[in-house]
């Protein structure tokens, strides 16, 4: 049986300085992503080792996969989860592609089984429809990384401003995840203790985004729907729910459909 870890996590914080050299001239600083949110890491760990996020090379992440017997690994941002929360369109495009690029150059280039999930600037669309075909296309990645929060999120993602970059995953037959990043306005921004922030957080933004997207497949397409099992069936897209540690919601193409 193969095993792909469908979520990997680079640690984009450390590399921030590098990520910069991406940005255009003038706005190279090493502060490129917002911070997640008021919720994350000031809180104390009894006993725990509060010296950083490890910091693993190509290398060493493919060391791991040989240890564990896995097959591959699927790389999201982790500081750059806070994509949401740029209210820049310009910086949000130029951070995404920054990004994109650095992820390429470090990681996904240096071997085939290191895969890589780009940022997309949720806050133009059309940009960030031009980005997705760039990272597939030139950068050779299988899709683009959508965030469940943020202030430059202009709607929920059912909404129809998105549609386009929709339909750009299905002529690219790409995929697009939906990924938990930040935590506040979700009802819990006066909590002094971060672990039900984090246990409550991480399903309810991936409910809201997957309720906004099946309303919005039903009431726009609900004569032509075909409804089996989880998944729900119609022409130009495909949603689907993904259990796992940090849930994800994804629309993948009718190509990556049938290889599922």
């Amino acid at each position: 049986m193969e095993i792909i870890d469908a979520d990997g996590h680079v640690n984009d914080g450390a590399g921030q300085d590098e990520i910069a050299r991406y940005m255009p001239a003038g706005n190279r600083s090493s502060q490129v992503f917002p911070v997640l949110d008021h919720l994350h890491f000031h809180y104390l760990r009894p006993r725990a080792n509060r010296a950083g996020l490890e910091n693993p090379g190509p290398q060493e992440w493919v060391s791991f996969l040989d240890d564990t017997g896995i097959s591959c690994s699927v790389l999201y941002p982790t500081f750059g989860l806070a994509v949401g929360r740029f209210v820049s369109e310009h910086w949000a495009i130029a951070a995404c592609r920054a990004y994109n690029n650095w992820l390429h150059e470090k990681f996904t280039s240096k071997n085939s089984r290191l895969k890589g999930m780009a940022l997309l600037p949720i806050q133009d669309v059309e940009a960030a429809a031009l980005e997705l075909r760039r990272a597939v296309k030139e950068l050779g990645m299988l899709g683009g990384m959508l965030p469940s929060n943020g202030e430059g999120i202009k709607n929920h993602l059912g909404a129809k401003v998105y549609w386009p970059l929709y339909a750009e995953a299905e002529k690219l037959g790409s995929s697009l995840a939906v990924h938990v990043g930040s935590l506040h306005h979700l009802g819990m921004d006066g909590f002094s203790t971060y672990y039900p922030v984090h246990a409550l957080g991480h399903p309810f933004g991936i409910a809201i985004q997957a309720a906004a997207c099946w309303r919005t497949v039903y009431s726009s397409a609900s004569q032509n729907c075909v409804w089996h099992s989880s998944r729900v069936a119609r022409p130009g897209c495909r949603f689907f729910l993904i259990a796992s540690t940090v849930p994800t919601i994804g629309v993948i193409s009718r190509s990556t459909w049938k290889e599922i």
